[in-house]
């Protein structure tokens, strides 16, 4: 799904196993695009898995995550505060869960963050090292 803010813009719905970027369009709100095609938003569907890579530093240190990892796209309800008088119910939030637990809105991402959109089946395209444990009777 696309930020409301994204709405007026032209958008598509991401491709499983392409590489995104973020980057601020003309509204000034933050979300993805393609390098091939930057003017056009792509838009997340609810849980859809992206793995970041070449995270900042100092993003990794306030999120405690790795240069590398894999975080779910969710769109989140929030209630509306007293004082938002002028619209209704509640809003919606477009935010990076990651396995930790921690949570950031896209628009607070720095723009030119690198994510690859996983496949449906993937649990993740990061590359890790398989140990083998074997027992060892005494």
């Amino acid at each position: 799904m696309c930020n409301y803010s994204l709405e007026c813009l032209e958008s598509r719905d991401a491709v499983p196993g392409e590489r995104l970027v973020t980057r601020r369009f003309y509204t000034g709100s933050l979300g993805f695009a393609s390098p091939q095609d930057p003017t056009v938003a792509v838009c997340l569907k609810d849980r859809v898995r992206l793995v970041l890579r070449e995270v900042p530093k100092d993003l990794q240190s306030r999120l405690k995550i790795r240069a590398e990892t894999v975080a779910s796209f969710r769109l989140l309800q929030r209630q509306r505060r007293w004082w938002d008088f002028w619209s209704l119910g509640s809003s919606e939030q477009d935010t990076l869960l990651f396995d930790s637990g921690t949570t950031i809105l896209i628009s607070r991402l720095p723009e030119g963050l690198i994510a690859d959109v996983l496949l449906p089946d993937s649990q993740t395209a990061l590359t890790e090292k398989t140990t083998t444990r074997v027992h060892v009777d005494r």
